[in-house]
């Protein structure tokens, strides 16, 4: 007895609800935390995290050990002395040994703004990596919608076998009654040869492409794990585009604008203090010691460059030029994606049209077959007559369900470029 589509359809369901469906937003899950690249976010943290250490290090005091030698053509000599006391005159070489510190009181604000910087820059590290990744959707789709097409393929061929098996049970039983030739047993046989061959060939393609998303993913998925159908309905192609990019434009002009403080930071007053330790020959800071001599020296230093020439002006204009073309990127980006709205509503319609075509084209088909199968049972058509139009209700079937599918990756691939979610 032959099982119609529908049962068998309705059966494959039941099974595969008692496991636990692998969904398309699994997949890409997956694929994202198996690729390699996503191995840089950890490194871009410790990356950052190491920055602001080094950062903060730079408002500690600052130690540092100097020595220097100096030899001139002349030195200082006071032709007078003291009664008793021998002329003064300097050594024409010097040497000098010292400890440093210095401690910054005051950097004008370039700390500060240094690492705000640095955050952006990591922000924008970030979500690069993100639009990069972001990348590998449009991969797992077609794979994901292949491994569908394939296994609707195999249901069709499935249920054209059992078909198949039970005319060929009738007609043998025609055979044996002689009122059937055993070639009519023999052209039906030939074509479930046929259709087991098609099978193997459809399976095939499954394995392959199952081959290609465990790659991506890092999973073990095989012919027997159940992949949720997509079920997605859109009636309108104008979502506002919510796509990685976008926020990377963001992104990169809020780190254009955080320059602005630095070089700002750059032209306002320095103040640190230091203090020097050591010892000297001659001694330097005591014109009448000429022995080597410990000394030591504090204060604070100020330090401003209130005149660059306007380099921090033209600095700053240049700025506000990057920023006026990370909005034009931005602008046309989006630009590019929403020219796709029609070419997405149009083969949309085409689509559904199609579709309504095929289920009308695949009932009529089936009607047909029934009727042929009605003559085959009365001696009127040959099983060649019913292996013809069984073939042409499985085309129709067939064309249904590719058209059917097309649908769904023409949705998905919308939904990909406008940064929308599939849903589960």
């Amino acid at each position: 007895m032959r099982i119609p589509l529908i049962l068998l359809l309705a059966i494959n369901l039941q099974i595969s609800a008692l496991q636990a469906q692998v969904t398309l937003e699994d997949c890409r899950q997956w694929t994202r935390e198996h690729y390699p690249l996503l191995r840089q976010q950890a490194l871009h943290d410790a990356s950052l995290q190491l920055r602001l250490e080094q950062l903060d290090k730079q408002r500690l005091p600052q130690f540092a050990a100097l020595a220097k030698a100096n030899l001139q053509s002349e030195a200082i000599r006071v032709p007078f002395s003291a009664p008793g006391q021998e002329p003064i005159e300097l050594p024409l070489y010097g040497l000098q040994a010292y400890g440093e510190a210095t401690y910054t009181i005051y950097d004008g604000g370039v700390i500060k703004a240094t690492k705000a910087l640095e955050n952006q820059q990591y922000q924008v590290s970030r979500q690069a990596l993100e639009v990069d990744l972001y990348q590998l959707r449009q991969q797992v789709n077609q794979l994901y919608l292949g491994i569908l097409q394939m296994r609707a393929q195999d249901s069709l061929l499935q249920y054209a076998r059992q078909t198949l098996e039970s005319r060929l049970d009738a007609v043998e039983a025609g055979v044996r009654h002689g009122i059937a030739l055993p070639t009519e047993a023999d052209r039906i046989r030939v074509e479930l040869l046929r259709i087991d061959a098609n099978r193997e060939e459809v399976k095939g393609r499954e394995k392959s492409l199952l081959a290609t998303l465990n790659a991506y993913t890092g999973k073990e998925l095989d012919v027997n794990t159940p992949l949720k159908p997509l079920s997605i309905r859109l009636t309108s192609f104008q979502t506002p585009t919510q796509r990685p990019e976008l926020q990377l434009f963001d992104l990169q002009k809020q780190q254009l604008l955080a320059q602005s403080p630095l070089i700002q930071a750059r032209t306002k007053p320095k103040i640190n203090a230091f203090i020097q330790a050591g010892l000297g020959y001659p001694n330097p800071l005591n014109f009448f010691d000429t022995e080597v001599s410990p000394y030591g020296i504090a204060g604070v230093q100020l330090r401003w460059n209130f005149w660059d020439w306007g380099q921090s002006k033209k600095e700053l204009e240049v700025l506000s030029v990057k920023s006026q073309l990370i909005d034009n990127q931005k602008q046309t980006f989006e630009f590019n994606v929403r020219l796709q709205d029609g070419r997405f509503s149009e083969e949309a319609a085409k689509l559904a049209n199609l579709i309504a075509n095929d289920r009308k084209i695949a009932d009529l088909q089936h009607n047909i077959l029934q009727q042929v199968q009605a003559q085959l049972e009365h001696g009127t058509a040959t099983a060649a007559d019913y292996i013809a139009q069984l073939n042409a209700e499985l085309q129709a079937r067939l064309s249904l369900r590719l058209h059917e599918l097309q649908l769904q990756q023409l949705y998905v691939d919308y939904l990909t470029l406008s940064g929308g979610s599939v849903g589960e």
